[in-house]
């Protein structure tokens, strides 16, 4: 998701094995707090060739598990399958336009209550609502 997911994470797996690096504080057990910095966790892969970094993201983001709070992991799969992703052609204002492009996808894979959300970045979030709208 675009905000925070406050509440307990009962299941956490980071992904592994060679180019694969994971930057988290999370754990399973681990309790989000409502106000916080939604960076969970940082995914970093690399290969020897774009391509292969690529796909070996997508293998890391399927294995990752996160129980117990909502996620971007769709999100981040669906994106690195579009040909803007693949072929390094995007700018800063791809993932506006995508979201604009995909409003019924977005919903699907962002799966939020609007009407509960209160969390300092509610207003960040407002933005995006409107593109989907």
């Amino acid at each position: 998701t675009f905000i925070p997911s406050p509440g307990k994470i009962e299941v956490f797996h980071a992904p592994g094995g060679p180019g694969v690096r994971i930057d988290t504080h999370v754990y399973s057990g681990y309790s989000v707090p409502p106000f916080y910095d939604s960076l969970l966790a940082k995914l970093i892969t690399y290969d020897k060739t774009r391509e292969l970094a690529i796909e070996k993201m997508y293998q890391a983001l399927s294995e990752t598990v996160v129980q117990g709070v909502k996620t971007n992991i769709e999100l981040h799969k669906k994106l690195l399958r579009t040909d803007f992703f693949t072929s390094g052609k995007y700018s800063i204002n791809t993932l506006t336009e995508y979201i604009k492009n995909n409003s019924e996808l977005m919903k699907k894979i962002i799966k939020i209550d609007f009407e509960s959300v209160d969390s300092p970045s509610k207003g960040n979030f407002d933005i995006i609502l409107k593109s989907i709208k």
